[in-house]
């Protein structure tokens, strides 16, 4: 969890989260840090994958974009339940990252469609571009 705020509000949070970890049996660790500083981003993606759920399946889309350099600035995974007994759950991951600007589009898009492919997943990206 990252936080910003003045420090009055920091040091409040800081002083009560451990305890309400504690009361729900959680694990805490906090460290602060510096000022984060905004980096302007040409382009950043949008990718949805649904897939048969199965292990190592987040690993393989997160290595996927470890490997190219590209800032994931969120990631959201879900697991529903299979219909028919029998049937494999089902998968649903969003990722919403933040692509460098010696990216190519075309690249990213034609390689991300052959991880699906390999991984038998159905996947969709948007790229949305900013103006510098």
């Amino acid at each position: 969890m990252l936080l910003s705020g003045n420090a009055n509000a920091i040091s409040r949070v800081e002083s009560t989260l451990p305890l309400k970890a504690q009361q729900h049996d959680l694990l805490t660790v906090m460290k602060r840090t510096t000022k984060h500083e905004y980096r302007l981003f040409p382009y950043t993606a949008d990718f949805h994958i649904e897939a048969d759920d199965a292990p190592g399946i987040i690993e393989q889309f997160t290595r996927f974009f470890a490997s190219r350099q590209i800032d994931i600035a969120s990631l959201s995974a879900h697991t529903h339940e299979a219909g028919q007994e029998g049937d494999p759950n089902r998968f649903q991951l969003q990722i919403s990252a933040n692509l460098p600007e010696d990216c190519n589009l075309t690249t990213i898009q034609e390689e991300y469609e052959a991880l699906c492919q390999d991984l038998l997943a159905s996947g969709t990206v948007t790229f949305i571009g900013h103006n510098q």
